[in-house]
Order: C-alpha cells, then structure tokens, then sequence
C-alpha cells in the first residue's frame, strides 16, 4: 500500500466516523410527528443581493433525484441579540465569586435562536509573508463590521484554539486578534526554494485543517439553524502536480518558486468528504482566499496544458477549486482574486442574515445511517440559490452511542470552548475529590408533565502535560416538582460530582449537555 493510499484510507475513516459524530443529536427539525429533513436556502439574484419575496410554489426540492413535497416553508432572518438574555449573563458573570470557574464573562454574547457566524484564522495555511496583511485585513474587518449577531473567532496554527467565544462586543474581538497576532508556522510548500513540493508537509497541513473544521462543527452541531463559518486561509489545496521539467531558463525557474519536484496528489476526496460532514451539521462554510488578487502566468512556449502554466499558478488554480468545492458543497460562498478582504470578511458575515428554511419528509420511513443528496430549484428566473448538497441520515438505533461518543469527545479537547450552556463550578472547600457543579436554570430545556430534566456529563482529569488521566461519563435524570421546576428556572440547577484526585491531577474539564435543548458548556478548573 502506498504511502497515498494509507492518507487516504485514514482520511476517509476519520471522516467517516465524524459524520456519525456531528449527528449525534436527532434530526427533527421542527414540533411535528414525522421527521423532517432541513435545507437552509439563500437566494439573490446575479449581483449578490439577498432576493426576499419567494413563494412555497416557487421551489422544488429533490432527494437522490426524486422530487419530494416541501412540507415545510418560511423565511427566516437571523433574530437580532435578546437584551434580556444578554443582561442575565452579564449579572452572573459580574457577580461571580472568588474561587469559582464559569465558561462566561461580561463579554459573552447568548447565541440567536436560527443562526450563527464563526470565524476561523487559518495561519498553518497563509504563507508567512501574508499573514501581516491578513491581521490588518482582520482589524478593519472588525472595525466596520455590523455585529447584528454574535461572533466567535478560532484560530489555527499547529492545533486549533478558540480566541473568543459569541460576543458582539467590537473591543473585545479586535483585542483578541490583536493579542494572538500573527503565527510563525511553517513556509507553504509553493514558497520554498529548494524544488520541492513537500508532499509530507501538506498532508499533514491539510489533515490538520480537516481536523480543525470537523472539530468546530462539533461544538457548532448544538445550534439551530443556519450556521456560517468563515475560512480565513491562504492555502489548501485541491491536488499538488509537479511539473519536473528539466532545462528551465532562469526566468522561469525563477517565477516557478520552487513548486516543481514531489509527490503528486489529489485531496479533492478529503474536499468532499469534509463537506459532507459539514452539510451534516448545517454549516455553510465561506472561504476568504488571504492571497488577494492573483496575476496569471504561463508558459507558451509548452504545447501540454498540465506544463503550459507554471507552479505557482497551479497552485492558485488547485487553491482556488478547494474553496469553491468547499463552498457549493455546503451552500456557502467562496471569495478569492479581490484585494479588499476586510470587505470580502464582511461580505460573507452578512451572507446568511435572511434565508428560506425548506424541508421535506424523506422517501424512507426509517433513517438508513447513510448520505443523500438533495437538490433545490427556482421557477423564478435569474435566482441563483445556495444550499447544502447533501444530508446525513441518522441511524436511530446508535443514537445514544453517539450522543454519548460526543460529548466524550468534547470533553478530552482542552481549550476548546463551548458556551451554549452557561455553567459555573467549584471545588468544594471541604472535599477536594468533590467538584461543586451549577447550571443556569434559564438556559434549560424545562420538562413537561412526569418527564424528567435529563443533563449527560463528561468529567476528564489532566496531568500537567495535558495527558489524560481519567475519564467518566454520567446520564442524569433529575425528578423535578412543579414548585422545584420553578425554582431552577429562577436559580439554576446544583449537582455534586465526585472524582478522583491524583497527585498528577493538574486540571479538571467537564462538559455538560442539556438533551432537551442539546447545548453544551464546558468547562476548566485548575487543581494545582
């Protein structure tokens, strides 16, 4: 087996198992019997602009090539910040006491109910030299921006880190950016001057964004609606196709940049396989190209087309495909070759403000844990329509499996932030092994009749080098009176949680998942 074929096979079992993780919540989109399968539409005409009027009439949508009966039609615009809800937080974070750790400040932002916007910064893939101009790009960005609706910032450069979590507030994320900075990570391939393609470094660059974006999707899978993440990166490519030409004039050797000698590949799989996983969790990713505009230079002197242009231009070419793979894919839009990407940033925030929830009712009467394809039309001439292409059909026997498999999966990513469900801890002063837990009462999913409020936990302990030392997961079911229900919503809910406790044990992390709702908080406490 070649070294090729291993990446590949690899690449397609993560993923593959990723779209089982992303769907690990049910699939039901809106309060009816049947299930029901969900595609966010946004339609504007040929320059951009959002078209708001559409009929039921005016759509068709098909699975796997069949036409189904749209069962369900409105246009939704994503709903503007809740003061209240954003007061509420605010007054907890201000009042919180020494001693105990919350996944909140006064910076945090609650997430709108239909939709949200995460932005990612893609250092281990902009080439060194851009990275100063992507950072000013980034601050005037956040300078002009209208945050109607909360943002959260990610970057990534050997690993993944979350710089802010939702907040609309302007100082904050642009103090963030400014204090990450830019990234010394390492020289793209088509920069370096030795002829090499360094096939190794970009196979480990382009698992470790696939990596990235699957991980983000998974804190993101919680939220309802239309999800929208912005792809700040300079390079991912499509393929890699040395040209191993021989006798170069020194010009051309020159304008080549040492993309010339390696090993071919094609990552157009890896391209499609995230996309799907993506679309699974109903996130519509927007890549902003961070090269700006591009010139384009070739060869005429060479009859064959694959040598007719130069390395430096196949890789623009091999970049610019991924995006718009990418983008078509998961009913996002790809912007590249402009120089203005401050505006390009702000573009793509405000892409997804107002769209169409579609749904229909599937051909199967039992989900088959399989992927579909779906397709939407206009009747209306001169609409042009953006849409996930696919849906992941959950396998309801495994649910639970994979409910569980999540929030085990979240828990041992330290650093990274979930904040749905606001949650503060302690160690208890008098039992070190005891971690006193509290849930905000008015972020739960309240129950009805004898139904209990059900909340799963993970519960990770650290050793100082970040190796795991324990892991335990619990099902809590808490059996709630009227008067008791009352009492959370105002108060919150208060549970106590033992552990063990080593002498290695350096930090806790617990993840915490209202199953009414789905949302997710997590959390961090030093023990030492």
């Amino acid at each position: 087996m070649t070294r090729q074929t291993r990446l590949f096979s690899a690449v397609g079992l993560f993923l593959f198992a990723a779209c089982s993780f992303l769907h690990a919540q049910e699939a039901p989109v809106f309060r009816t019997t049947t299930q029901l399968v969900e595609i966010d539409t946004v339609a504007t005409d040929s320059h951009g602009n959002p078209i708001t009027d559409l009929k039921t009439e005016e759509f068709r949508i098909f699975e796997d090539g069949k036409e189904r009966h749209l069962s369900h039609f409105s246009f939704e615009e994503v709903e503007p910040l809740d003061d209240e809800a954003l007061d509420h937080i605010h007054d907890l974070a201000r009042n919180q006491k020494p001693g105990v750790y919350a996944n909140f400040t006064e910076n945090t932002a609650p997430v709108p109910s239909n939709g949200c916007t995460v932005l990612l910064i893609d250092w281990q893939n902009t080439p060194l030299e851009l990275q100063g101009s992507a950072q000013k790009e980034l601050k005037k960005f956040l300078e002009t921006v209208d945050l109607s609706k909360p943002l959260a910032i990610y970057s990534l450069d050997a690993s993944l880190h979350q710089l802010q979590s939702f907040t609309s507030d302007r100082e904050v994320l642009r103090d963030n950016i400014e204090k990450y900075g830019v990234h010394s990570t390492n020289l793209q391939p088509e920069k370096q001057a030795d002829g090499s393609l360094h096939t190794p470094t970009t196979d480990a660059r382009v698992m470790n964004a696939a990596s990235a974006l699957l991980n983000i999707a998974g804190s993101l899978n919680w939220i309802k609606g239309h999800k929208s993440l912005i792809w700040l990166s300079g390079s991912f490519p499509a393929a890699l196709n040395p040209t191993y030409r021989k006798g170069m004039k020194y010009e051309m050797e020159r304008n080549d940049g040492g993309w010339t000698y390696g090993e071919r590949r094609d990552y157009s799989g890896i391209v499609e396989q995230v996309s799907h996983a993506l679309s699974a969790a109903n996130i519509a990713i927007y890549p902003v190209d961070a090269e700006g505009l591009q010139g384009n230079m070739a060869d005429a002197s060479v009859d064959d087309p694959q040598y007719s242009l130069n390395p430096i231009t196949q890789s623009i070419m091999e970049r610019q495909q991924s995006m718009r793979d990418l983008a078509d894919l998961t009913g996002g839009r790809a912007f590249y070759n402009h120089n203005d990407i401050g505006n390009e940033l702000t573009s793509a925030y405000q892409d997804a403000g107002s769209f169409y929830a579609l749904a229909f009712t599937p051909a199967r009467s039992q989900a088959d844990g399989k992927m579909h394809t779906v397709r939407v039309e206009c009747k209306r001439p001169g609409v042009k329509l953006r849409y996930r292409k696919s849906y992941f059909a959950d396998d309801k026997k495994a649910l639970d499996d994979i409910k569980r498999a999540q929030l085990e999966l979240l828990v041992r990513m330290l650093g990274h932030a979930s904040d749905a469900l606001p949650i503060m801890a302690q160690i208890d002063k008098h039992d070190p092994q005891r971690l006193n837990l509290w849930l905000d009462g008015s972020s739960l999913s309240m129950p009805t009749g004898d139904a209990p409020l059900t909340v799963d936990v993970a519960v990770a302990i650290f050793d100082g080098q970040g190796n795991i030392l324990q892991q335990n997961y619990a099902d809590m079911g808490v059996k709630l009176t009227a008067d008791q229900l009352h009492t959370v919503q105002t108060t919150g809910l208060s549970q106590s949680l033992q552990f063990v406790r080593s002498k290695e044990a350096a930090r806790l992390r617990i993840a915490v998942r209202d199953q009414g709702s789905g949302k997710i908080g997590t959390l961090e406490v030093p023990l030492q």
